[in-house]
């Protein structure tokens, strides 16, 4: 069903949402290798104004890493080797490295990736979530932050992520909450972000990809959803989300 014709800068975007599942998606829908050509050369100088972090992103967003790092600590073991999936220009991998983690980040685009890895000397592999190779069950945690909404087979990379998690590891996802009350409609919708989910949708995907979910919240203002997920063996029947 046709939601809206226009992204958040007046540009034409055709936003359709799922009767079935409740999720938003763009139409047409970029394939993976699209998207990961946008992501590792256009998106930060579409989205930032800059191929490179500016002094104002750096201090946000460790401002940001220490607030998710007190946040989240409870589904972090002490030591434990953790993942930053989409770690972005690599702050959270800092507070994570000084906090005395085994960190390691996953980002697609090259120039981010070689700016966290060299800043905070932290290990980053520079790939596309479905393109790179881990050990299964290698960490005992994955954050995801603000990544799975840029992704066009959400349950493809949730379960990609899944084969790396330890069995009693913790998946960690934050997405924008396209059910805010406080965002207005116009402003929803961006190219990049290919998927939008609400909170029935986003559990809807997180069950089908085989976690539990520990924790559900949001941020401020209901801007942004966050879930805490566990795997689970338990089987998920794939039925429509209620009207």
């Amino acid at each position: 069903m046709p939601v809206s014709s226009h992204d958040r800068y007046g540009r034409p975007l055709i936003t359709v949402a799922c009767l079935k599942c409740g999720l938003y998606r763009n139409e047409p829908l970029p394939t993976v290798i699209q998207l990961q050509a946008f992501h590792e050369i256009e998106y930060r100088r579409s989205y930032k104004g800059s191929r490179t972090p500016s002094q104002k992103h750096l201090l946000r967003s460790k401002r940001l890493a220490a607030a998710r790092l007190k946040a989240l600590r409870p589904y972090l073991p002490a030591g434990s080797a953790v993942l930053d999936a989409g770690c972005g220009s690599g702050e959270f991998l800092g507070a994570l490295k000084a906090a005395g983690y085994a960190a390691q980040g996953l980002e697609t685009d090259p120039e981010y990736a070689a700016f966290g890895q060299q800043t905070y000397g932290v290990p980053v592999v520079s790939a596309g979530l479905l393109e790179a190779q881990f050990a299964p069950q290698q960490f005992a945690a994955i954050t995801l932050f603000h990544v799975l909404e840029h992704q066009p087979d959400p349950l493809a990379v949730l379960r990609a992520l899944r084969g790396w998690l330890q069995p009693d590891g913790h998946l960690i996802v934050e997405v924008p909450n396209l059910d805010s009350p406080h965002q207005h409609p116009a402003k929803r919708f961006h190219f990049a972000h290919v998927l939008g989910f609400t909170p029935a949708s986003l559990d809807y995907a997180c069950r089908l990809a085989g976690f539990a979910i520990i924790q559900s919240g949001s941020s401020s203002f209901s801007r942004n959803l966050l879930r805490v997920l566990r795997p689970t063996e338990q089987p998920f029947a794939e039925t429509p989300l209620p009207a």
